[in-house]
């Protein structure tokens, strides 16, 4: 019985030995490829945000803000415009955004671009949630009633935690955009 139970565990921990080792080795050889389609996909979602602004010049402020610049006919340089990648805490874990901004801090596009919320929902975040801050200015509210006003985002329900995580995390960006100015 005693050596048994040596034998069981041996071959466990080769098994478990050999696993962890093809998981390294997975790693290694897409850990490359996965940060090169994460960054297409936030340069992608920097432009989704950022529709019709003009712009001659992108600078990367740091790893999560991004200033839009337009000069002129050799004019001083006017800032035309943010894209600010935040993320906050959901119902199931952590909702990443692009959030993009005009000079003024309205918002011209919010684009989910990673959640891990309860499948259709998070996605739902997208397309009703997403829309309700194009124009506005912050800060935003969530609000259940369907005739939201100027600053509020009606809730999607069954989803108001998810509401609500898209709305401070939006909040949020805003907030670092007026702090860098």
């Amino acid at each position: 019985m005693k050596n048994e139970t040596i034998k069981y565990s041996l071959v466990l921990l080769v098994i478990t030995a050999v696993v962890a080792l093809l998981l390294g080795f997975a790693n290694y050889f897409t850990k490359d490829i996965i940060a090169e389609m994460s960054a297409k996909n936030e340069t992608a979602a920097r432009e989704r945000v950022l529709i019709g602004v003009d712009y001659d010049e992108e600078i990367e402020v740091n790893d999560n803000l991004w200033k839009y610049v337009l000069g002129e006919n050799g004019k001083e340089p006017e800032i035309v415009g943010y894209a600010v990648m935040a993320s906050g805490n959901g119902y199931s874990g952590t909702i990443k955004l692009m959030v993009g901004l005009d000079k003024n801090l309205n918002v011209l596009g919010v684009d989910i671009i990673e959640h891990t919320e309860t499948p259709g929902l998070g996605d739902k975040a997208q397309g009703v949630v997403s829309p309700q801050f194009v124009g506005k200015g912050g800060p935003f509210a969530v609000t259940k009633s369907v005739a939201a006003k100027d600053n509020e985002v009606q809730a999607i329900s069954g989803a108001t935690i998810t509401t609500k995580a898209v709305v401070d995390i939006v909040n949020n960006a805003i907030n670092l955009v007026a702090s860098d100015r």
